[in-house]
C-alpha cells in the first residue's frame, strides 16, 4: 500500500483570493520586481489553474510591479498567456 493514499483529497483547493492572501503573508508587495519558476504541482490544487496563479501575483505586485518567468499550462509545453 502507498503512503500517498488519500494526498490528492487532503490537499486544500486554492484559489486566487487564497493565493493573494499567502503571498502577501510572504511579503510580497506593490510593485515588486519577481522572477518566478515554480509548477502547479508544487503549488497543489488550485481552482483556475496558472491563469489563478499569475492573477495572484499581479494583484500584490500591482501596475508597478515586474513579474518574469515561464509560464506553461497542461502537458503539451505550450506558453499560457
Amino acid at each position: 500500500m502507498s503512503d500517498n493514499v488519500g494526498y490528492e483529497s487532503t490537499q486544500p483547493l486554492h484559489t486566487t483570493d487564497s493565493l493573494t492572501s499567502d503571498l502577501r503573508r510572504l511579503g510580497v508587495s506593490e510593485g515588486m520586481t519577481l522572477i518566478v519558476h515554480s509548477s502547479l504541482r508544487s503549488i497543489g490544487k488550485v481552482m483556475g489553474g496558472t491563469v489563478s496563479v499569475i492573477l495572484a501575483l499581479e494583484r500584490n505586485i500591482g501596475e508597478r510591479g515586474t513579474r518574469a518567468g515561464q509560464y506553461l499550462q497542461g502537458g503539451g509545453g505550450r506558453a499560457a498567456g
